[in-house]
């Protein structure tokens, strides 16, 4: 996606050679090295930083070089090709209709059609585009799929894993990492579908239309607490799934559009109870979990659904 490197295809087929995923979150690092022959996880860790994001979303990681450099070698990563996830909070994407050039025009037209729709929502972007052939549009028109992070905060990242002794060969975005991990198991075969990663203070929510990133959002996450006295923060999430399900199907679909399926991931201890929560919410929708125990048959990880996004990187295979 926003790469180093940058793909040609949106969907691109899963490559041959072993490669990382890393993903960085407010608790830390997370990694993936997975083996394609075999087709499962063979090595998964992560490190507990402190404060690694700042009020923004945004992560340093120039403070924490030493502790890097020592968790690259203690994993036997040095050198190692990485796919890096960007974090939703300070990722965009768009889905728009360009008019069908020749390929060597495409990136002009969209460029034009990009300066004229979009308003990024920070300076400085590092934008991306891949496009898709569809017949769902007007005659002469294809999708485009539009994607961009903030160039200084990519560069911040990339330079601080380079110096730990990494080698980054595309940042890319979470949305685009659970489809992979989703499209395996034709998770995505529905019209429109929302996925939801928890993580500790925060979910983030992707919309999939026909198997395409279409929307991110991000909503926080109450504490929970160990006395089961929870109820706020579970209301707190069918609200926020609600709200963004209204604005997704009314607002940007204009009722054009309806989402089918539910499914989660993530790192939340009461995951169990979300999802029979969101079951008795949205009862004429599918709601279920995503399972990435095949990919795990050989490795035991903590939290193993906290490295689904990272996974999901790793399954872009070596560069």
């Amino acid at each position: 996606m926003v790469s180093v490197k940058s793909d040609t295809s949106l969907k691109k087929k899963r490559a041959a050679r072993k490669a990382i995923g890393i993903t960085v979150d407010e608790d830390g690092l997370r990694f993936i090295r997975y083996n394609p022959k075999r087709g499962a996880v063979e090595q998964a860790g992560m490190i507990s930083l402190g404060p690694v994001m700042d009020d923004d979303g945004v992560p340093d990681l120039s403070r924490h070089g030493e502790e890097l450099s020592s968790w690259v070698r203690q994993h036997g990563l040095s050198g190692s090709k990485v796919h890096l996830a960007a974090p939703t909070s300070q990722s965009f994407i768009r889905l728009i209709r360009v008019p069908k050039v020749k390929r060597k025009h495409l990136r002009r037209v969209t460029d034009l059609e990009v300066e004229s729709s979009i308003r990024f929502p920070f300076e400085d972007p590092i934008i991306d585009y891949h496009w898709i052939e569809d017949e769902s549009g007007p005659e002469g028109t294809m999708q485009a799929f539009v994607a961009a992070v903030p160039r200084p905060m990519v560069t911040e990242m990339i330079s601080a894993l380079n110096g730990a002794g990494l080698k980054i060969v595309s940042v890319d975005l979470e949305t685009n990492a659970l489809m992979r991990v989703m499209s395996g198991s034709d998770m995505l075969a529905k019209g429109n579908v929302m996925a939801i990663n928890f993580k500790p203070k925060e979910a983030e929510v992707y919309l999939y239309h026909r198997g395409v990133p279409d929307f991110v959002r991000t909503f926080p996450l109450e504490t929970m607490f160990e006395d089961n006295l929870n109820t706020w923060r579970y209301g707190e999430i069918v609200s926020s799934v609600t709200r963004i399900m209204n604005f997704y199907e009314n607002t940007l679909h204009e009722g054009t559009e309806r989402i089918q399926d539910i499914v989660i991931t993530g790192n939340a201890p009461d995951k169990s109870v979300i999802l029979q929560r969101l079951k008795e919410t949205f009862e004429g929708l599918s709601v279920s979990e995503i399972d990435l125990s095949p990919y795990f048959a050989d490795v035991s990880v903590d939290n193993r659904d906290s490295y689904a996004v990272a996974l999901g990187l790793a399954l872009k295979g070596g560069a």
